[in-house]
């Protein structure tokens, strides 16, 4: 069994290839030329039950059945400084995991083996240039506006918080009351105007949505698999800027004239 100290190995972080905004990494250890997980890092790739995960691969090793060169223990320390060892396993036992529960053509396994030298007929590769191309061939078949962009923005919020409420139609909603609610309480004779508006608009809404390649068109336009971080809008968005800083402005003008 092999034995990899503090510092002689690093993390990687593996972001998979799909039609999400913001996507969770999966973190592994590189060391050796190759990659190595604990259980928990197996079950996450394999997208299995972290107890089964754990169960399976310690019957295959109380059998003999996994070699001991591809087993090691990585030192790691905590923030604090504290040291502690952690059991971890090889590409090569992840393949031979994925082979016994015939996982084929999995993105996962493809990156995993292109990452630890295994993959000679660079099947990653391959896969990614083609998602690439398919990818551009859809963006290039639309074009995109300031809605198309409030509902991406939904989509992202829905993916950082998970179990919230927003999604993209909620954000295009929320905008839609934003703006149109003050401007019919200010000038009530618009309110039929409004409402017509806000009508037309949530039409508009179903007509561009209602495409599920439209939707990934649009998520590629604007972004795929960014890093899991608090939302912030882009310089470039200026159009959003503008709508949100006016909406604002609308409704607290309109919440204080209703003391004066």
């Amino acid at each position: 069994m092999k034995q990899f100290d503090d510092g002689q190995w690093q993390y990687v972080d593996y972001y998979s290839l799909e039609q999400s905004i913001v996507v969770e990494p999966v973190k592994t250890r590189y060391a050796d030329g190759m990659l190595w997980f604990d259980k928990f890092e197996l079950a996450s790739l394999m997208e299995w039950e972290v107890r089964d995960t754990r169960r399976y691969v310690d019957e295959l090793e109380s059998r003999g059945e996994l070699a001991q060169e591809h087993i090691a223990i990585f030192e790691d320390k905590t923030p604090e400084g504290r040291k502690f060892n952690t059991k971890c396993y090889s590409a090569k036992i992840f393949q031979q995991l994925c082979d016994t529960a015939q996982i084929e053509g999995d993105q996962r396994k493809m990156w995993v083996l292109s990452k630890s030298g295994l993959d000679s007929n660079h099947n990653y590769e391959k896969h990614v240039l083609a998602l690439m191309k398919k990818n551009d061939e859809i963006e290039s078949r639309y074009r995109y506006n300031i809605i198309d962009f409030l509902w991406y923005h939904g989509e992202r919020v829905r993916e950082i918080e998970i179990g919230g409420r927003s999604d993209g139609y909620f954000v295009i909603l929320h905008y839609m009351i934003f703006a149109f609610v003050p401007v019919a309480y200010f000038s009530p004779q618009f309110l039929p105007v409004a409402i017509a508006l806000v009508l037309i608009l949530a039409l508009v809404c179903v007509l561009l949505f209602s495409s599920r390649q439209r939707r990934w068109a649009i998520k590629v336009h604007y972004g795929l698999n960014l890093k899991r971080k608090s939302i912030s809008i882009k310089s470039k968005d200026g159009i959003f800027m503008t709508i949100h800083l006016f909406s604002w402005i609308a409704w607290w003008t309109m919440i204080g004239s209703l003391f004066l």
